[in-house]
C-alpha cells in the first residue's frame, strides 16, 4: 500500500478532483496584488510586450517549483529549515495587500465617508480571521468557488460593464530597451519567490505525486493565465480612466481576501493585526502632509512594496538557499541587498530602467563573492532539484 500523505497518496495515478481543487487554490492563492496590478504598470510602459514579459517566468517559475520539489520530504526539508523566512514572506504579503486593496479601494470609501477609509483593510482582516481556522479539504472545496466567483465578476464586467474594454497599445510610453533590463529582474523574482511561498510548500505536502504536479501545472498554466489575461484586459481602461468597474474592485477584493488567509494560516495568530495595520497605514502615507511636498504616490509605495518580490526575497532564494551555504551566506545577502537596492531604486522607483542591469547582476554575483569569505557547505536546496 502506498503511503499516504496529507490529501493523497504517493502514486503515478492522477486523482483529477483533488488536482483540480489545489490548482485552483494555488491559482486564487497566487492571484494577489503582483498579478492585478503589476501587468497595468508593465502594459503602461510597455505596451504588450510588457505582459508577456510578467506573464512567462511567472506561470513558468510557480509550476517549476511544484514540479522542482516532487520528490517526497523536498518540500519538507525546506520548511523546517527557512520556516522563518517563509512566515516573512506571508506577513510582507499580508501587508501588501492591506495597502493594496485599502488603495484601490479608497476613493469608494472616501466618497461614501471619509471615516470608511480604513473599511477595506478591515474586511480584509476579518475574511482572514474566518478563512483561517479552515482545514485543507475545505479549503480545496473553496477554492473553486473563489476562481468561480472572480470568473463572474470579471465576465460580467466584461459583458455587462458600461465601460468596455481599452485594449492595449503595442508598446507603452518607456523607450522598449527598458524591457531588456527588466526581464531578467521578473525572471529572478517569479524564479526565485515561489520557492518561499509557504501556501505553495502546503500543497505540495499534501499533495504529493502525479496529483501534486498536475496541480500545479494545471493551476498555473490554465487557471492562474486566466486570471491574469483577465488582468491585461481591463489595464488599458486602467490607464486611460484611472478608474475601475466594480465588477473589478469586487474580483481585487475577493482574491485577496482568499491570498491573505491562505497565508494567515501560515503565521501565529497574534501576529495578524501587524501586517495588516502596516498595509493601512502605507496605503494612508501619500496623503499625509509630510509626503505631500516630495510627491510620493500611492503608485511610488507599491513599486516600494515590489521591492520585496523583485530584490530582498528573490536574493534570500538565490545567495542563501542556493547553490551552497555556508555560515557567511546571510552576510552575503545583506551586503548584496546594501549594494542592489540604490540601483533598484533608480531603475523600478524612478524607471530609469538601465539601472536595473547592475542590481541584477550584483545579487546574481554574491555567491561567487560568498565562497572568498569561507569554505561552502551543500545545503538543501544543491545544483541538482531533484536532490531538493
Amino acid at each position: 500500500m502506498a503511503p499516504v500523505t496529507g490529501l493523497a497518496t504517493v502514486s503515478d495515478r492522477i486523482h483529477w478532483p483533488t488536482a483540480v481543487g489545489r490548482g485552483a487554490f494555488l491559482a486564487c492563492s497566487w492571484t494577489w496584488c503582483i498579478g492585478m496590478w503589476l501587468p497595468v504598470i508593465l502594459i503602461r510602459e510597455f505596451g504588450w510586450m510588457g505582459f508577456i514579459a510578467f506573464a512567462i517566468p511567472n506561470v513558468v517559475g510557480a509550476a517549476g517549483m511544484g514540479l522542482a520539489l516532487r520528490r517526497p520530504g523536498a518540500s519538507e526539508r525546506l520548511s523546517v529549515r527557512y520556516g522563518r523566512a517563509m512566515r516573512a514572506f506571508s506577513l510582507a504579503t499580508i501587508a501588501f495587500h492591506a495597502f493594496f486593496v485599502t488603495w484601490m479601494m479608497g476613493p469608494l470609501a472616501s466618497w461614501v465617508s471619509g471615516l470608511l477609509v480604513a473599511a477595506p483593510a478591515l474586511i480584509l482582516a476579518v475574511g482572514a480571521f474566518g478563512l483561517r481556522p479552515l482545514g485543507s479539504r475545505a479549503w480545496t472545496a473553496l477554492a473553486p468557488l473563489c476562481w468561480l466567483g472572480s470568473a463572474t465578476l470579471l465576465g460580467t464586467w466584461l459583458f455587462l460593464g458600461r465601460g468596455g474594454i481599452v485594449l492595449p497599445e503595442m508598446w507603452g510610453r518607456s523607450h522598449p530597451t527598458g524591457l531588456l533590463w527588466l526581464t531578467p529582474v521578473l525572471a529572478l523574482g517569479f524564479g526565485a519567490c515561489p520557492f518561499l511561498d509557504p501556501t505553495f510548500h502546503r500543497v505540495r505536502r499534501e499533495t504529493p505525486g502525479a496529483t501534486g504536479s498536475a496541480a500545479f501545472v494545471l493551476g498555473f498554466g490554465a487557471l492562474f493565465l486566466v486570471m491574469i489575461v483577465a488582468t491585461a484586459l481591463y489595464a488599458g481602461g486602467a490607464i486611460e480612466r484611472r478608474s475601475l468597474s466594480s465588477f473589478v474592485l469586487g474580483h481585487m477584493l475577493l482574491q485577496s481576501i482568499f491570498t491573505v488567509g491562505a497565508h494567515a494560516r501560515e503565521v501565529d495568530r497574534r501576529t495578524l493585526w501587524t501586517p495588516i495595520l502596516i498595509g493601512l497605514a502605507a496605503a494612508l502615507v501619500p496623503k499625509s502632509a509630510w509626503f505631500a511636498s516630495p510627491g510620493l504616490s500611492s503608485e511610488d509605495v507599491y513599486r516600494l512594496f515590489m521591492g520585496f518580490y523583485g530584490l530582498l526575497f528573490p536574493a534570500y532564494v538565490w545567495i542563501v538557499m542556493t547553490p551552497r551555504r555556508s555560515a557567511s551566506g546571510l552576510a552575503t545577502w545583506l551586503g548584496a541587498l546594501a549594494l542592489a537596492a540604490p540601483c533598484f531604486w533608480l531603475g523600478f522607483i524612478e524607471m530609469r530602467w538601465v539601472w536595473l542591469a547592475p542590481g541584477c547582476a550584483i545579487v546574481l554575483g554574491a555567491p561567487l563573492v560568498r565562497g572568498l569569505f569561507g569554505p561552502a557547505k551543500r545545503g538543501h536546496m544543491g545544483a541538482d532539484p531533484a536532490s531538493w
